[in-house]
């Protein structure tokens, strides 16, 4: 289990290195409430449109979207397969958001 610490950790950082909504919502699903349910779904829409937008390229919707991560990035593809499954582990969600921001060690470090 991931430590609330850890979360906060992860939230701050992702907020300062992208100053977008993924780190709010990452926050709200870890923490596992009804409100956080609803935000897991939000934040895996909110990671795929980020992958593309982060790296200046065009998002075209779900469907294209995850097609050009089959054949480009198979590695990511399985990410998200896994992570949007209706009962993925919160480690699975934070594997994703480590692939689509950065992994954890190249965020910048936490304020304190």
């Amino acid at each position: 289990m991931i430590e609330s610490h850890e979360i906060d950790e992860v939230v701050r950082a992702l907020r300062d290195r992208h100053g977008c909504h993924t780190a709010i919502l990452y926050g709200s699903y870890a923490r596992g409430d009804a409100e956080g349910n609803y935000r897991r779904a939000w934040l895996l829409t909110a990671l795929l449109e980020d992958w593309f937008q982060l790296r200046g390229l065009w998002y075209l919707g779900p469907k294209n979207a995850l097609a050009h991560l089959r054949i480009h990035e198979p590695g990511l593809h399985d990410a998200f397969e896994t992570a949007l499954g209706p009962d993925a582990p919160l480690e699975k969600v934070e594997t994703l958001v480590a692939l689509v921001a950065g992994p954890r060690d190249a965020l910048p470090p936490a304020e304190p």
